[in-house]
């Protein structure tokens, strides 16, 4: 289907008017929509802001650029007066639908995702990528969940963590990866930073995490079950801590406190605050339950000689 060529804007930028195909998709903060045989159309739903569809076109579009397994981007213009970012369609299933379809693979995928994360952030990130600390001191000040003291102590243990200078997805979870027939393709960029690599896999550890009880999938892993994703949990948490130890392995305080601050960013998102605020409450219990901290206390109990 072709576009239908229109000047309009996107802040400084000049776009076309763009014509969607079906429904592919429905996310968070925007739809997917075919376009043509080998592209699909984001559109960005009504209250987003429209800023968000140009800062994902140029991290996805820096990623790419660099080698890194990023979906390509193509077009940026409107669709219905709504911001829209046209990328080329990778056919296959997401990684997440993978597992849903042979549970048999839930643990070898998580690892694969493990490895595709530590592969990124031992690369030189590409120019033009926005640092953790800044985009995480954002999110901290925009969370009406939490009283100031607590948004402030929040950018206090921020400020003392090491920043690092790793590529980092910022969004990585099975569902962002689509299993395409050359390999393994990583898509929703939004959150892309350079900082620290601890930081991404708690991150993605966050974006893993499924409520005790709750028995539905998650929103964002679309056909995975709360068992399956629970089980991928596990296995990619712990083989990302394994990547990690090879360079510079964190200790249980850094996960810890990663865990507290990012669990307080995750809330300026528009997500459940389900376990979020819980995390962040308990960020003095140095033997508070966590699943991230359960892995990494499985790990340091097989590691000690008997």
């Amino acid at each position: 289907m072709s576009s239908e060529r229109a000047t309009h804007y996107l802040g400084d930028c000049k776009c076309a008017v763009l014509r969607r195909g079906e429904l592919l998709d429905r996310g968070l903060t925007a739809d997917v929509y075919a376009y043509g045989d080998d592209s699909v159309i984001k559109v960005l739903r009504v209250g987003i802001p429209d800023e968000w569809a140009a800062i994902e076109a140029s991290n996805t579009e820096a990623a790419h650029r660099a080698g890194f397994p990023a979906v390509e981007v193509l077009d940026i213009g409107r669709v219905d007066t709504r911001p829209a970012i046209v990328f080329r369609r990778v056919d296959g299933p997401s990684m997440a639908e993978a597992m849903a379809a042979d549970p048999s693979q839930v643990e070898s995928l998580a690892r694969r995702m493990a490895e595709i994360q530590s592969e990124m952030h031992r690369s030189t990130p590409p120019p033009g990528i926005d640092h953790l600390e800044r985009v995480v001191r954002r999110k901290i000040a925009t969370v009406d969940q939490l009283p100031e003291t607590d948004r402030s102590e929040a950018v206090a243990m921020l400020d003392e963590l090491a920043p690092g200078g790793s590529l980092c997805h910022g969004d990585l979870h099975p569902g962002n990866i689509l299993m395409g027939e050359d390999g393994p393709v990583l898509i929703d960029w939004f959150d892309a930073v350079v900082g620290n690599p601890v930081a991404d896999i708690v991150r993605s550890s966050l974006l893993l995490r499924v409520a005790d009880g709750l028995g539905s999938e998650l929103e964002h892993c679309k056909g995975a079950s709360a068992p399956l994703i629970r089980r991928a949990h596990d296995a990619y948490v712990s083989t990302a801590l394994g990547c990690a130890a090879d360079f510079a392995g964190p200790s249980r305080s850094d996960l810890g406190r990663w865990e507290a601050v990012l669990s307080v960013s995750r809330l300026a998102e528009p997500v459940s605050d389900a376990g979020l605020i819980e995390t962040w409450n308990a960020r003095l219990n140095e033997l508070r339950p966590s699943p991230l901290l359960a892995v990494y206390d499985r790990r340091i109990v097989s590691a000690t000689p008997a």
